[in-house]
């Protein structure tokens, strides 16, 4: 009988040893995995903040030009009245809608600055994010997991065919279970 439990208990020993192994081998997979989507969402988030670098850039140049247009229309106005539009309030005004349209330009290169550093902050958390989940694949080791199970179910077979033989009190309660 004490044969029989113990050959029993081994076997499911071995079976559990087998599970913790599977488990930490996809605990250690599904780490790497993350890393490896972490690492490409941060990817993205980089090239997603140079297009937003570069959106700002072209947004401002097209203010730029809308506001040399308007200027232009302007002077040209200015010009068929027969004013002097280098003089006065037609070069007041002039200025006026350049410095304005430069503040518009400089407005709308900010916001893409602005949103491209915030791209590059989530592009950063990604990152870390990646070295965290593969720090954590690094940390899994199935054969010290399959190890552990084996030792820890093998000094229980040992302790309870060491008890039916000899009759003596188990480790584990103090008590005999032979009366």
């Amino acid at each position: 009988m004490a044969l029989t439990s113990s050959i029993i208990a081994l076997v499911g020993t071995g079976l559990s040893t087998v599970g913790a192994y599977s488990q930490a081998q996809t605990q250690k997979d599904v780490a790497n995995y993350n890393a490896a989507i972490a690492a490409k969402n941060q990817e993205l988030a980089e090239d997603q903040a140079a297009a937003q670098r570069r959106e700002g850039y072209e947004a401002m140049t097209k203010k730029r030009q809308e506001v040399a247009g308007i200027i232009g229309s302007q002077r040209a106005a200015m010009g068929a009245s027969g004013a002097q539009v280098d003089r006065g309030s037609f070069l007041d005004l002039e200025l006026d809608t350049a410095e304005k349209g430069e503040i518009d330009a400089l407005g709308l290169y900010q916001k893409g600055l602005d949103a491209a550093y915030n791209t590059e902050l989530q592009g950063w958390n990604y990152g870390q994010q990646a070295a965290g989940y593969k720090a954590q694949a690094g940390n899994i080791s199935p054969a010290w997991n399959a190890a552990s199970t084996a030792i820890g179910g093998l000094s229980a077979i040992g302790s309870n065919f060491g008890e039916s033989l000899w009759g003596g009190p188990s480790t584990r309660t103090g008590k005999s279970r032979k009366r």
